[in-house]
């Protein structure tokens, strides 16, 4: 599996606290995407085993599911579908799955093996990202994209959020060793950060 990074802890990617990946490449090159660094897809990355995967998330204690995002998981269906298989297999933790593309065209495009990880994933969220469509809701870049329950574990909170305007963020240090920021900001964020670190930081010697 080729991917960017994963930050084994995290609680704005989902219910609970979680464990997220990003893989690596994308082919949709959305305006304003919130990680262009996960577009490339030859240079960007880094290898690893889904088996290696699957030892350093069961590593992590107190973590509820797990979050994968990209990047476009779909580029890579047979191993990422070979990852899910296994989380569900040996332990107890539900995924979420983010997918640029729309449930119709994951559908259309690849048929029974888009169904088999349908059986193993909790959530997906699908759709590209939409600049203008970007209205602060929790979970989704833009209101376009859609929350699909695909189990039953969280469909009784599917109201509640689809109606969430409370997007946090959270800066880590992630697999590599660089502060990386997770979670969706809301809009008009990296402005708002860049103007308080120029006028509102506090320097203590």
């Amino acid at each position: 599996m080729y991917i960017s990074h994963y930050v084994k802890n995290t609680s704005v990617l989902g219910p609970g606290k979680r464990f997220a990946l990003w893989l690596q490449g994308c082919k949709k090159q959305c305006k304003g995407c919130i990680f262009p660094e996960g577009q490339g897809e030859v240079t960007k990355g880094k290898w690893i085993s889904t088996e290696e995967l699957l030892d350093i998330i069961q590593s992590v204690k107190g973590i509820h599911g797990i979050t994968i995002s990209g990047g476009e998981p779909f580029l890579q269906i047979d191993e990422l579908m070979d990852l899910c298989r296994q989380v569900k297999e040996h332990t107890k933790l539900d995924i979420i799955l983010y997918s640029g593309y729309r449930f119709e065209e994951l559908e259309a495009k690849y048929r029974d093996r888009f169904y088999k990880i349908c059986s193993y994933i909790d959530i997906l969220i699908d759709g590209e990202y939409v600049e203008a469509l970007n209205d602060n809701q929790a979970y989704r870049g833009s209101s376009n994209q859609t929350i699909h329950m695909l189990s039953d574990k969280y469909k009784p909170y599917l109201d509640q959020m689809n109606q969430l305007r409370n997007r946090t963020v959270e800066l880590k240090m992630n697999s590599t060793g660089e502060l990386v920021m997770i979670g969706i900001p809301y809009k008009g964020f990296q402005d708002d950060l860049i103007h308080k670190m120029v006028n509102q930081c506090h320097y203590y010697y």
